[in-house]
C-alpha cells in the first residue's frame, strides 16, 4: 500500500517539470504567494490604505499598511508582523518590498516549499518489508519484549470517570421533572407542581 502511495506521487512529481527541461521552481510556490498577494491586496482596497517605504541606509525596510508599521528585511527573511519568520512564507508586508525593489517573491520562500524538494522527498523507491524471516537485521539489534509499566494497585475501586482537563467545563444536569438545574429527575426533592384543576 505504501510503496503504491509513493508511486503515486511520483508520478504527480514527473507532471510537475517544465517544458524547458527545468525543475518549475517558481511554479512550486506560484499558487501560494500569488493566494497571499491577492489578499493582500484585496485588503489594500477594501481598506483604502497603501504601503509606504522609508529609506534608512543600513536598516531593513520600514513598510507602513495603514494599521501598523513594521520592519521586512528581505535578506534576512524577517518581518515586524513575524508571519514571515513563522511560515518561511512572505507575508504581504514582504511581497510589498520585493515588489517595490525589484525582487522577485518567489525567492524568499523556504527552500521546503519548492518543488525540488516535493520531488526529491520521493527519489528513493519505497518496497514492501517481505516475510519476517527473510529480514537482514544489523548485528547491534537486540530483540526483547516490552513490558507494560509497572502499577501500584491503590486500594479501592478504580476510577471509572475521566477527571476534566484545564478549561473544560462540567455539563450541568437539568430535570425534567421541576425544570431547575443542578439535578436530574431521578435526585428531585421539589414539590410537584398542581394546578387548580387537579384539586
Amino acid at each position: 500500500m505504501l510503496s503504491l502511495w509513493f508511486k503515486a506521487n511520483e508520478n504527480d512529481d514527473d507532471e510537475c517539470h517544465t517544458e524547458d527541461g527545468g525543475n518549475g521552481y517558481e511554479n512550486g510556490y506560484k499558487d501560494v504567494v500569488e493566494e497571499i498577494f491577492i489578499l493582500a491586496t484585496k485588503a489594500c482596497r477594501k481598506s483604502e490604505f497603501r504601503y509606504y517605504f522609508s529609506q534608512l541606509v543600513g536598516f531593513p525596510e520600514e513598510v507602513s499598511d495603514g494599521l501598523r508599521r513594521v520592519r521586512v528585511n528581505l535578506s534576512a527573511r524577517t518581518c515586524g508582523c513575524k508571519e514571515f519568520d513563522y511560515f518561511q512564507l512572505p507575508c504581504s508586508h514582504a511581497i510589498a518590498t520585493a515588489t517595490y525593489r525589484n525582487v522577485n517573491r518567489y525567492t524568499l520562500c523556504s527552500p521546503a516549499c519548492s518543488l525540488e524538494t516535493l520531488i526529491n522527498a520521493y527519489v528513493e523507491p519505497v518496497y514492501p518489508p517481505g516475510d519476517e524471516v527473510d529480514w537482514i537485521l544489523p548485528d547491534n539489534f537486540v530483540e526483547f519484549k516490552v513490558e507494560p509499566p509497572k502499577y501500584v494497585k491503590r486500594v479501592g475501586r478504580n476510577q471509572t470517570v475521566r477527571i476534566p482537563s484545564v478549561g473544560e467545563t462540567r455539563q450541568v444536569h437539568k430535570c425534567n421533572r421541576c425544570g431547575n438545574m443542578g439535578h436530574n429527575r431521578k435526585t428531585c426533592r421539589q414539590p410537584l407542581r398542581t394546578t387548580d384543576g387537579d384539586m
